[in-house]
């Protein structure tokens, strides 16, 4: 049940952090026109909880990833 659970929260975590990542490279190209002070306002003020929420998930979804690891091996080492 154990690694079932830590499965899902894993891919999860992966799966925010893919989403946050995509979706600031599909606003790219329409930033890309902005000129330096748009830029700078708009990346200070839509951006702010990529930071704050964004990097936890990050950093959680890399811990989680390395703790399965360790959980499949276990689980692998302990079956007949």
């Amino acid at each position: 049940m154990l690694l079932k659970t830590w499965r899902m929260v894993t891919v999860m975590l992966a799966a925010l952090s893919a989403g946050m990542s995509f979706s600031y490279l599909l606003e790219m190209p329409q930033k890309m026109n902005y000129d330096a002070a748009m830029y700078l306002d708009v990346t200070h003020t839509l951006y702010r909880y990529f930071a704050v929420i964004g990097g936890p998930i990050e950093v959680g979804g890399l811990v989680s990833a390395i703790v399965l690891c360790f959980l499949v091996r276990g689980a692998q080492a302990s079956s007949p």
